[in-house]
């Protein structure tokens, strides 16, 4: 009986324990994050107004309200966060689609993005956005180099039908 009282003590404190770590991150996490005062707007149409703009060291998001002012429908348009450095280097930027927006239509927005060290930002928008998807990563000799070394590494050390057997003997 005394062994079920004690698991039972044991797994309040474990819980009551998990709830105040988990409380005390989410606090710490929004404490934070920073305003960022220094913004600007650059296309006055559509009209975007920016309500909140928040950044830490690493990341941050922009939250605001895109408004048709056109005299069109806004079918193809990007809103374009440009994060600047103290020195006003362009260090990001992220693209976010904004839906099919109707003449005097309002729609909120939220942009996350993750860059270090983002000071200021440029806020615009437009109706074509680069090609995102296409990545091209090329690797140094050195860079090749190391990793086939690592692989051999790898492969000399393991032991015998380590890693589900796919190394045979």
């Amino acid at each position: 009986m005394n062994t079920m009282k004690l698991f039972a003590k044991l797994f309040v404190a474990f819980v009551l324990l998990f709830i105040f770590v988990t409380f005390m991150s989410k606090a710490f996490i929004r404490t934070a994050y920073t305003p960022i005062y220094e913004y600007e707007v650059v296309k006055e149409s559509p009209k975007i107004e920016i309500t909140e703009a928040k950044a830490t060291k690493m990341n941050g998001y922009v939250k605001g309200v895109i408004t048709n002012n056109t005299d069109h429908k806004l079918d193809n348009e990007y809103i374009i966060v440009d994060c600047y450095s103290e020195y006003d280097n362009n260090i990001a930027t992220k693209y976010l689609k904004v839906s099919e927006l109707e003449v005097g239509q309002s729609e909120e927005f939220n942009v996350q993005y993750r860059c270090q060290g983002a000071e200021s930002l440029k806020i615009s928008t437009t109706d074509q956005t680069p090609d995102i998807y296409n990545v091209n990563f090329e690797l140094t000799d050195m860079q090749k180099f190391g990793l086939i070394v690592g692989g051999m590494l790898v492969y000399y050390y393991l032991p015998v039908g380590y890693l589900f057997g796919i190394f045979p003997v």
